[in-house]
């Protein structure tokens, strides 16, 4: 399952990001076409989607 919908450009090439469905198990991860980088894997699509769409100068509440 690759959905694109709401992720942002890659911060390093550009490239459109794609959320991913672990093979063997239920974890999500967003990974870049362009070149391949990938987010840590996260129980849900919101979780990995908000991974990669955080950027440097950004704080999670999660991060304090």
């Amino acid at each position: 399952m690759m959905i694109s919908k709401g992720l942002l450009p890659c911060p390093f090439c550009g490239g459109k990001g794609y959320l991913h469905k672990a093979t063997h198990s239920s974890m999500r991860f967003v990974l870049c076409t362009g070149c391949g980088v990938t987010t840590r894997s996260y129980s849900t699509e919101e979780k990995a989607a908000a991974a990669w769409n955080m950027r440097k100068n950004e704080v999670q509440e999660d991060d304090r």
